[in-house]
């Protein structure tokens, strides 16, 4: 498996498709949806604990991306509820995005690599994945 991580951020980048939209470089993921209601669910599996996640995710996420997922209708933040080309990428393009931050059409996700420990940041996408997405 040590070729996954590769795979993944390959398989993202076919998910995101080729864009212009304005990304810092270790950033993956954008705020521009692409079909949004046209792709149907994948299922991932769970990095982490997703009842532990919803701890970190209340404390550390709520306040953008909204107790209910939506991100104030993705206003604020990535909306996981109705823009379903959120969680339909890989978990390390999701993790990495948490980790990292992400900045994309005005919109500033701070990165949380040293607020959260890994196992909160795994914990916090399982929660996501299992509360507005599909997952396994």
């Amino acid at each position: 498996m040590k070729y996954y991580p590769i795979f993944a951020i390959a398989a993202g980048t076919l998910l995101i498709g080729c864009s212009d939209s304005k990304t810092e470089s270790n950033a993956i993921a954008t705020a521009e949806p692409e079909a949004a209601d046209h792709q149907p669910a994948i299922s991932h599996p769970l990095p982490g604990d997703p009842e532990a996640g919803k701890e970190v995710y209340l404390r550390a996420c709520s306040a953008c991306h909204q107790p209910d997922g939506s991100g104030l209708n993705g206003m604020l933040a990535a909306n996981f509820v109705s823009d379903k080309t959120r969680l339909a990428k890989p978990n390390e393009v999701l993790l990495n995005s948490i980790r990292n931050g992400v900045v994309a059409e005005n919109k500033i996700m701070p990165p949380h690599k040293d607020i959260l420990s890994d196992s909160e940041i795994k914990n916090a996408l399982s929660y996501i994945r299992k509360t507005f997405g599909s997952s396994e």
